[in-house]
This record gives C-alpha cells, structure tokens and sequence, in this order.
C-alpha cells in the first residue's frame, strides 16, 4: 500500500472513532438529563425534599404545588430531578457507590432564582450538612455526605 494510501486509510479510521466517540458522548449527556418538573406561579419562598437509600422523595413539602405529586420522584442514584419555577430552577439528588465512596451517600441541592439571593442546603442524617449562597442568576451549589444508610436532604430558600 502506497503511502498516501496509507494516510487516507488511517484519515477514515481517526474520523470514525471520533464519530463514534462523539455519539457515545451526546447518548451519556442525555442519560446524565435531568428529570424536570414544572412548579405553579404559587410557589413558596423555601421547599424541601427528603430522598431514601436510592434517591427517590419519600417526603416534600411541595405536593402542593405540584401537577403531579410523584412528578418530582428523583428516580435512582445519579439521576438529577430539575424543578423549574416561574424564576429560578433547583436541582437535586443522591451519589452512592460507585459515585460516591463505598458505605457514604452524597447529597446535592443546587438552586438558582433568577432574581433574588438565595440559597440551597444539602445534609445527610448522621453525617455533615452544607448550605450555599448566592447572588441573583448565580447557582448555589450545596453538596454533604454521609453514611449511605442516612436521610439525605435538600433544601432552596430566597
């Protein structure tokens, strides 16, 4: 084989490995898409969820504010539920094993009002709890951990 065809052999090949790299990337972006809800224009000045063992809501003060009570069901571990308000979006959710180290449970609540300060708070039962702030449009990122057979929390207050 001659070298210039050698080099375009070689072209054909870098350039279907990097499409299929590039499909794999966008597949796992969308896999990594959070769940999101829709809350009413009543929504309340601070909300909270507490999530079991595989993430999923088993408590909220929000239910009322839903369309749909099990809409804001945060699904498993690494799933991120979205909730989306007439002027802020919140994000939360648990990491276990293996995105979190064996035996411990991460918790996440990120919360951006796109008006006021605000903040977001995240806690684990028996373990640490951590609130942000932040200014208008600017997300507050609240992350804590704890023991993976603990509650964990998350919490949005402006």
């Amino acid at each position: 084989m001659s070298i210039s065809k050698k080099v375009i052999v070689s072209l054909v090949v870098i350039g279907s490995v990097t499409q299929l790299l590039s499909l794999q990337s966008i597949q796992a972006q969308e896999a990594n898409e959070p769940n999101v809800t829709n809350i009413t224009a009543n929504m309340p000045r601070n909300g909270w969820v507490e999530m079991d063992d595989n993430g999923k809501v088993v408590d909220t003060n929000l239910y009322d504010e839903m369309d749909d009570d099990t809409a804001i069901d945060s699904g498993y571990s690494g799933f991120r539920t979205a909730i989306n308000y007439p002027f802020g979006r919140w994000v939360y959710y648990v990491d276990t094993f293996p995105f979190a180290p064996w035996g411990r449970k991460i918790s996440h609540s990120n919360f951006n009002h796109y008006r006021f300060y605000h903040s977001s708070t995240a806690g684990v039962e028996k373990g640490s709890w951590h609130t942000a702030y932040a200014d208008a449009n600017i997300y507050s990122y609240a992350q804590a951990e704890g023991p993976s057979n603990g509650t964990a929390y998350a919490f949005y207050n402006w």
